[in-house]
């Protein structure tokens, strides 16, 4: 995760954890079918905006631990389960993250490309989206 990516996060104005659906959606027909939102194509399941300081802290601390300690590997899955979106003023970050294969995927203003983790934020995460009561996908 380049710095910049990280300093986005810290000083974000807004932060969204998205649950997804990791079904791969790209296609015309497949929008016709699934009217869904879509985060990089993925169906969203839901979205917490996250307010609390503390919270946006532990993710973040969970998720910055998870790429610290990846040696890494990466297997060739990628079937993203969680999303962050984060906005600084006109700068923004978008994160597809699957903790399954141990990769995420960046996108906007400050974007390193990508990076590795380890699957250690997935309770995290997890637990932030069920307090919440957005479903998480088991598929």
């Amino acid at each position: 995760m380049s710095d910049s990516s990280r300093q986005l996060l810290d000083g974000s104005d807004q932060l969204i954890l998205l649950s997804l659906e990791p079904v791969y959606l790209s296609d015309a027909q497949a929008a016709v079918a699934d009217k869904r939102e879509r985060f990089h194509d993925y169906p969203v399941l839901g979205s917490l905006t996250i307010t609390n300081p503390k919270q946006k802290n532990e993710l973040l601390a969970a998720l910055y631990k998870g790429v610290m300690d990846s040696d890494g590997s990466v297997a060739s899955c990628f079937n993203p389960r969680h999303g962050i979106k984060a906005t600084a003023g006109t700068n923004w970050l978008e994160l597809v993250i699957c903790f399954e294969c141990s990769y995420m995927k960046e996108y906007g203003s400050a974007s390193g490309g990508g990076a590795t983790t380890t699957k250690s934020p997935t309770e995290i995460f997890n637990r932030a989206l069920r307090e919440a009561a957005i479903p998480i996908t088991t598929k």
